[in-house]
């Protein structure tokens, strides 16, 4: 009886980490999707380089009124 008490353990152990593994691996529900807030941030780095543009060819067309 205490002969394989080594084997009956591990073979526990295993049965149990199995059990423990598919009980958690249920499927989960779909996230919602990100990309509102992901087109927000693109849209606003945008609008902020086209702003950056056109502030430096204002810079430039004043420069060279003055040249």
């Amino acid at each position: 009886m205490t002969r394989h008490t080594g084997l009956k353990v591990l073979t526990g152990v295993v049965v149990l980490l199995v059990l423990v593994v598919l009980s958690n691996g249920k499927p989960t529900s779909p996230k919602p999707e990100a990309t509102e807030s992901v087109n927000n941030v693109n849209q606003a780095i945008a609008s902020q380089f086209n702003d950056n543009i056109r502030d430096v060819s204002a810079r430039l067309l004043e420069d060279e009124k003055k040249d």
